[in-house]
């Protein structure tokens, strides 16, 4: 509980009626604590729920205590307050790293209490699993994956926040000089709680021809990596905060493939295929 400081100020006159005059009026600051003024995250994760330290767009709740003080009027300089008046409020943070300090008038005393709230910085990959295509044959080559993934810092919370893939135009040939592309489009995606989240990582479906070189050769090995800027929209934009991408990679041999997610570490799938 934060210990926020009450500044009374006492006015008082000392009259001296035997000398026929009166001293002027003097001003007098007396200071002291109390506490007055508790929050709690609206996220269960993180477990500190008193804390200060915000995800940009996170939720806390602020209360007057004792509540026998009566309701107060609200306001911050950051971010926004669900309510003008009364015992609680909820902040919601700014959506751009700053911090925010959250005011209550109650019984005539201005109570104060600051935030700081911080950005996404990266990506982390916790784990991939395979996942499979329906198809058979033996014909086609290809991978595909389930990533669990984590935004970091973990210390906050960034439920709150939109996120995007901003992928651009991408391209590569494959052994047969077959050209392909990638993007450009745009995938939004958000995170739980805890800042994790899913994605699908896939090569899509591709003709066993691709990987070869020429009409009667055997199929070669081959890899190629596409990236895909990750962005979180802020209060006035989108923010580049992470640059992850995947790489896929074919065995010619066994027409098996494979597929990474890889952004402050790689995860990749077990060889699969063909379909």
């Amino acid at each position: 509980m934060e210990k926020l400081k009450i500044i009374l100020t006492l006015f008082f006159m000392i009259a001296i009626t035997t000398s026929g005059w009166a001293e002027p009026p003097v001003s007098s600051s007396v200071t002291f604590s109390a506490s007055l003024l508790e929050s709690e995250t609206i996220a269960n994760t993180p477990s500190d729920k008193k804390r200060t330290l915000l995800g940009i767009g996170e939720e806390v709740r602020l209360v007057i205590k004792p509540e026998a003080l009566g309701s107060g009027s609200w306001a911050t300089d950051a971010g926004s307050v669900d309510t003008g008046q009364g015992l609680s409020t909820i902040l919601t943070a700014p959506f751009s790293p700053q911090t925010a300090q959250v005011s209550v008038t109650v019984s005539g005393v201005i109570l104060y209490k600051t935030f700081n709230a911080v950005a996404p910085q990266s990506i982390v990959p916790l784990s991939m699993a395979d996942n499979a295509y329906s198809h058979s044959g033996g014909n086609l080559v290809g991978a595909v994956g389930l990533v669990y993934l984590q935004v970091l810092p973990s210390i906050v919370s960034f439920y709150n926040v939109s996120f995007r893939e901003d992928i651009p135009l991408q391209s590569f040939t494959w052994p047969n000089g077959r050209n392909e592309y990638f993007g450009p489009d745009t995938v939004d995606w958000d995170v739980y709680e805890d800042n994790t989240s899913y994605d699908v990582v896939e090569t899509g479906l591709k003709s066993k021809g691709n990987l070869e070189p020429g009409i009667g050769q055997s199929p070669v090995n081959f890899a190629f990596s596409v990236g895909f800027p990750d962005k979180y929209q802020s209060d006035s934009n989108w923010v580049p905060f992470a640059d992850p991408s995947y790489s896929a990679q074919y065995d010619g041999s066994n027409l098996k493939a494979r597929i990474s997610f890889t952004e402050t570490g790689t995860v990749w799938t077990n060889w699969m295929g063909p379909w």
